[in-house]
């Protein structure tokens, strides 16, 4: 199950009146980890088709990397990704 470790906490906590407070932290946490791991999702797919279009208009490696402020070998494993 995708949301096992949260599933887990509420199971613990869902029949405790008094433990609605940690369960609502529990939860926002949760929201808050799945949220930074959408944005940087989002972000390595944007690097990628960026990677993409500089790469086709000649743009060297070194070029690339400055510009999106990555390493070159990210840009490479980027590239490659395209390929593949």
């Amino acid at each position: 199950m995708h949301y096992s470790e949260l599933a887990a906490k509420c199971c613990y906590l869902q029949n405790t009146k008094e433990r609605e407070a940690d369960m609502r932290d529990i939860i926002e946490e949760y929201a808050e980890k799945r949220a930074q791991m959408a944005v940087a999702e989002a972000e390595r797919e944007n690097n990628k088709k960026i990677v993409v279009k500089l790469s086709a208009k000649g743009m060297s490696v070194e070029e690339i990397a400055s510009i999106l402020d990555i390493t070159e070998a990210h840009v490479r494993e980027l590239a490659d990704k395209r390929s593949a």
